[in-house]
């Protein structure tokens, strides 16, 4: 969940022995789609996303988020 997702991130900083550079978030299919719902809704805690055949989910919070993702570096891909 998207909020599982948020825990586990703003976890880093103190779980980590040195401090994270660059938070790029991304998955496979669902997992990928779950990156890009959490992208779009915590822009300020993502530098970057990587998407292997996922899709934009349509769900309110996601959608308005579209307007954050003003330069977010992003690799959407999808296999043949």
């Amino acid at each position: 969940s998207l909020e599982t997702l948020a825990a586990f991130v703003a976890a880093l900083p103190t779980a980590l022995p040195v401090k994270p550079g660059p938070i790029i978030v991304g998955g496979f299919s669902q997992g990928g789609t779950t990156a890009l719902g959490y992208a779009l809704t915590h822009r300020n805690h993502v530098d970057g996303l990587l998407m292997f055949s996922g899709f934009l989910a349509s769900h309110p919070a996601v959608e308005a988020g579209l307007a954050n993702a003003a330069g977010l570096p992003v690799f959407w891909g999808h296999g043949t």
